[in-house]
């Protein structure tokens, strides 16, 4: 057999490789009816023809045996005909491929397990798990590397950061510390907790329009430092207010560059010190944009990330000042008082990028209905904006959604305030007999 990469794709060779492509795909995919083979070979022609090398196996009369498509060192497709199977074919292209357009990736269906054999077998570990295909359809797919950690020895860790000073709530540090019993145990998530005094109940200055400026900075270094020191692959972070992404995210955008952030808030986080409310937790994603206060942006060590990084969902109306500087940058965000982001384009989202950030803002349901958030208190009044319209029911299915097509390697829990449990709490503190 010799192996060779086609520059001129001419109709009579699409067509020799599509029934090699038709027979493999029989002989593999027992779970595609004949129908759905059908309708999946109407595409073939054309992603023959757009690959960026086509690489194909043929005999002495050169009749074509095997295929492969490369792209960006991603192995796109690779199909042998039925009659070849079992003889080294798909090694000898695979090999080829990698020595010759270092392919280090590629996805493959996990009802097919002869080809997740294969690939194993021949160094690539699954790292990512889809629940649906590229196309949206209910087969599963299996995200493969040579040089990423498999999903079995990743590293993960949950990082306990009760930052209440940044919210300028005590609350804030009695939630993070319930949400820790509130979640799935789970022993192989290790729990990493971030040195914050608890409240003092003492008001706190504002210095350079940030207020509590120094518990703030510190809280942030300590957590970039717990961080580094367990070097994890992901990280569950416990919040706290919303400051508690800016440690986690930015030491994952380091591990991982190609990285989108779903922001789930009622908020879009983005004030500035001059805006005139002086927490910090509302500055969290302006300082990973690149834009927030000196102080906030020397905190972080690997970079700024791009507008077109960020996807907004369940916000609510926005102060103008707000408004203009997401216009500014050029954040494609909308205002989702009455229909939250569809599925398709959550999922066109997730789809641009190798690796997912999601930060919950527990302030996105609404308080009519969910009343351990900010706006189920109605004395409090924070910046000004309002609360959140979206359901438990609804947030489920936005999480599902998005954990199941998605690497997800980031995922932080901010801003539960269980009134009432702390009101509680803080009965029983003030009596002896729990105290002595």
């Amino acid at each position: 057999m010799k192996i060779i990469e086609v520059k001129n794709r001419i109709s009579e060779l699409i067509n020799c490789l599509l029934e090699v492509w038709e027979g493999s795909v029989k002989a593999t995919h027992l779970f595609l009816s004949d129908r759905e083979i059908k309708n999946i070979k109407e595409y073939v022609p054309q992603a023959l023809k757009s690959v960026e090398h086509l690489v194909i196996a043929e005999d002495e009369a050169g009749c074509p045996k095997a295929f492969m498509g490369i792209e960006d060192g991603s192995l796109e497709m690779l199909f042998v005909a039925p009659e070849e199977r079992g003889k080294g074919l798909g090694k000898r292209l695979l090999r080829y491929g990698i020595e010759n357009y270092a392919v280090e990736r590629l996805a493959v269906n996990e009802q097919n397990p002869q080809a997740k054999g294969f690939y194993e077998h021949m160094g690539f570990r699954v790292y990512k798990r889809t629940e649906l295909d590229e196309q949206g359809n209910p087969y599963p797919l299996l995200y493969m590397s040579r040089t990423e950690k498999s999903l079995e020895t990743m590293k993960t860790i949950r990082l306990l950061y009760p930052d209440h000073v940044s919210g300028g709530l005590e609350a804030y540090y009695f939630g993070a510390h319930l949400l820790t019993h509130i979640l799935p145990q789970n022993e192989r998530q290790p729990l990493v907790k971030v040195d914050i005094a608890p409240p003092d109940h003492k008001e706190k200055e504002v210095e350079e329009g940030i207020y509590a400026r120094e518990k703030v900075l510190a809280g942030i270094e300590d957590a970039a430092k717990k961080i580094e020191g367990e070097k994890p692959d992901r990280i569950i972070t416990i919040g706290g207010n919303c400051m508690v992404s800016l440690a986690p995210f930015d030491y994952l955008h380091g591990k991982y560059k190609d990285t989108g952030i779903i922001w789930i808030d009622s908020h879009p986080d983005v004030s500035s010190a001059e805006d005139g409310y002086p927490n910090a937790h509302a500055m969290v994603l302006r300082t990973l944009l690149g834009y927030g206060p000196e102080v906030l942006s020397e905190r972080m060590r690997h970079g700024s990330f791009e507008p077109s990084q960020v996807l907004y969902i369940g916000l609510q109306p926005l102060h103008d000042y707000q408004e203009r500087f997401l216009n500014d940058i050029g954040v494609d965000y909308k205002v989702q008082e009455e229909t939250f982001v569809p599925d398709h384009e959550i999922l066109e989202f997730v789809k641009k990028f190798e690796h997912i950030l999601v930060h919950l803002d527990v302030d996105v349901l609404d308080e009519h209905f969910f009343h351990s958030t900010y706006f189920a208190d109605p004395e409090l009044t924070g910046d000004g904006s309002g609360g959140g319209k979206m359901t438990i029911e609804k947030l489920t299915e936005v999480l599902g959604l998005i954990t199941k097509n998605a690497d997800v390697a980031g995922f932080t829990i901010a801003e539960y305030l269980p009134f009432d449990e702390y009101k509680l709490h803080k009965m029983f503190s003030g009596i002896s007999l729990f105290i002595e």
